[in-house]
């Protein structure tokens, strides 16, 4: 609610920053941590206690941002080249957040990323082979999946099979 506050112009002034700040609060997080039930997720900063991946969710969103507006690959729709920069910004606070481990927060993250760079005007052919890329990655990634987050995953696909 904070950021509601907060005049765009100084969030798109600050967005490097922001950014910045976000992914080392992450790093932080592994040493500094507060660990409940197996995963380190929580800062505690004196009297307050705050999740970075939320903070790094918004500095996502403000940084993905800013880069998109200030390149003019927008007016020709992106290609995969022009995608490279925008996935890695979006990739290192993915794989910290997952790393936490707080797979919902990173799946957040990914959709987030993903909305973004549809919305910032993807070339249909490069939407496509994306997608084709990942899609036969889907059966791989599930075997790296622990039984409870592919039991979160079927719940939600199929409520009524909640256990």
């Amino acid at each position: 609610m904070f950021i509601a506050f907060i005049n765009y112009i100084h969030l798109e002034r600050l967005a490097y920053i922001i950014y910045f700040v976000s992914i080392i609060f992450l790093i932080i997080t592994f040493f500094a941590g507060r660990t409940t039930a197996g995963a380190t997720r929580w800062l505690n900063i004196g009297f307050i206690s705050f999740q970075p991946s939320e903070f790094a969710k918004i500095a996502l969103i403000i940084i993905l941002s800013k880069y998109l507006i200030s390149t003019r690959i927008q007016h020709k729709g992106m290609s995969l080249r022009d995608l490279l920069l925008p996935s890695l910004i979006a990739f290192i606070p993915f794989i910290l957040i997952l790393k936490q481990p707080d797979m919902g927060t990173a799946a957040i993250t990914f959709l987030i990323f993903a909305s973004i760079i549809i919305f910032a005007n993807v070339r249909m052919k490069t939407l496509i082979g994306i997608i084709l890329i990942f899609l036969p990655l889907i059966p791989f990634t599930w075997h790296f999946l622990k039984d409870y987050q592919k039991t979160r995953i079927m719940s939600f696909i199929d409520p009524s099979a909640d256990p």
